[in-house]
């Protein structure tokens, strides 16, 4: 039995930005295996990593979520989870959103 993952030496905010700094996108699942915290708990990190790297050289770039089957883009989603349903087919297969941290110079 696990008493929950091991005490860290860094932040949740910390860790996403070592973990999104190793220059491949990934998605909110990805994220939650590595840093072992649930899918839920990331959601508003993320957002506020979003804002708060605006104040530094960095910026979290979104690959948005898209629809499997017909390939529609959820462009302008503010939400980081993965939509429920696409507006155009009505299908259920939706890849989900990716994220990375990107150094602008």
């Amino acid at each position: 039995m696990s008493d929950g993952p091991p005490p860290r030496s860094e932040t949740i905010r910390e860790a996403l930005v070592t973990a999104l700094s190793g220059g491949h996108a990934l998605t909110i699942k990805e994220l939650s295996a590595s840093l072992r915290v649930s899918e839920r708990e990331l959601g508003p990190h993320l957002q506020h990593l979003k804002r708060s790297l605006r104040h530094r050289d960095e910026r979290l770039e979104v690959q948005p979520a898209r629809c499997l089957v017909c390939g529609f883009t959820f462009e302008d989603r503010a939400r980081v989870k993965r939509p429920g349903r696409c507006p155009g087919c009505r299908g259920t297969r939706i890849a989900p959103p990716r994220f990375a941290l990107v150094v602008d110079r």
